[in-house]
């Protein structure tokens, strides 16, 4: 008669799921300190979360998000608040948006979608009224309405962490990134300018956006300054697209003296006034130079490809994004990094070419 196998006694971690009391005698750290390392804290050591994690692989801990979230009264949402209709299918979103939401995905939060644009959540207090329901912990807004005042003092009214981007916030209690956008159009008339460009014309963006606003008054003071020929008529309004920037070039062109350049407020604008400029049989960069602000690769791929400033945006969204969680954390935050400016680079094309003679 053959033996029965001896069985193998198993420990009590091999048998059952390993709990976090046991990760903390594995490590020496408190629970505590290893839930902020799985709810993705900014503020704990990276030998730290490697400590945890190596011993969470070793028992086969598996952190619960739901559970912990539930006993911590935390939601871990994040809103991300954006004008759908202007900016959501814009290279300006979609690469501030990739960076930020990697960021918060990282740090074990989750974004949330809320479109400014619409009737509803276009003066904020409906909206945040939504995000204090759904426990929405902190909001980041991207390129703010005009009436970003309003908008940013019915979140603090739920005491509700917000960050601005793509603008500047009208109070320091609140942290904001933005690029320099008076440097931005400032590199694009003195590079104009060099070229023998003395009648610049522009085209302007969505009125309700700030950053559109700060473009154009950037452009008018700039070009006052340096005393550049000027007629009235050479100011075209736009809606940051294609067929707004074609448009506008047209009633640009069909004046009697119009300009020998005009920047546009973003590039896809810039990308319709190149068309325009065709249209009329001329060449862009030959007859009239056009330029742009973003850095879209669409500019470097025209014929010919556009002058255009490029924006640091991965590293514009990440910030923000980092600015953000720790304002919902309540850890400090320097005045460098509650207000930060980025600067643009000047990306010379052919689209831009010396002022005809």
């Amino acid at each position: 008669m053959s033996e029965e196998p001896k069985r193998v006694k198993k420990s009590r971690k091999q048998n059952e799921h390993s709990t976090m009391t046991d990760l903390a005698a594995e490590t020496g750290l408190s629970k505590m300190t290893i839930s902020r390392v799985f709810t993705g804290s900014v503020n704990v050591r990276t030998s730290t979360k490697d400590k945890v994690m190596a011993a969470a692989e070793k028992l086969g801990y598996e952190y619960n998000a739901l559970a912990g979230n539930f006993a911590s009264g935390r939601s871990r949402l994040v809103g991300v608040a954006v004008d759908v209709s202007n900016l959501m299918g814009s290279r300006y979103f979609s690469h501030l948006f990739k960076a930020a939401h990697g960021f918060f995905e990282d740090a074990g939060y989750r974004s949330v979608i809320f479109d400014t644009g619409s009737e509803e959540f276009a003066d904020g207090v409906r909206l945040s009224r939504l995000v204090d329901q759904r426990r929405v912990e902190g909001v980041l807004t991207f390129v703010p309405p005009k009436n970003h005042a309003e908008f940013i003092s019915s979140f603090k009214l739920h005491h509700t962490s917000i960050v601005v981007i793509g603008g500047r916030a009208p109070t320091n209690e609140v942290p904001w990134v933005d690029l320099d956008n008076y440097h931005a159009v400032e590199l694009l008339v003195n590079h104009l300018v060099k070229l023998g460009h003395k009648k610049i014309g522009f085209i302007g963006g969505p009125d309700q956006i700030v950053d559109a606003n700060e473009r154009s008054n950037a452009f008018h003071s700039i070009r006052e300054n340096l005393g550049l020929d000027w007629q009235e008529e050479w100011f075209q309004p736009g809606e940051f697209s294609y067929g707004s920037g074609r448009e506008a070039t047209h009633r640009i062109l069909s004046l009697t003296d119009p300009p020998t350049a005009i920047i546009a407020a973003n590039d896809s604008s810039a990308l319709g006034a190149c068309e325009a400029v065709r249209a009329y049989g001329m060449m862009p960069g030959k007859e009239v130079s056009i330029a742009g602000i973003d850095g879209h690769e669409i500019a470097a791929e025209a014929e010919p490809a556009i002058t255009t400033i490029t924006q640091p945006l991965k590293e514009m969204g990440e910030h923000a994004a980092m600015v953000l969680l720790k304002h919902i954390e309540k850890l400090p935050l320097s005045s460098e990094e509650s207000n930060t400016i980025f600067r643009g680079k000047l990306i010379a094309r052919p689209s831009t070419g010396p002022a005809p003679k």
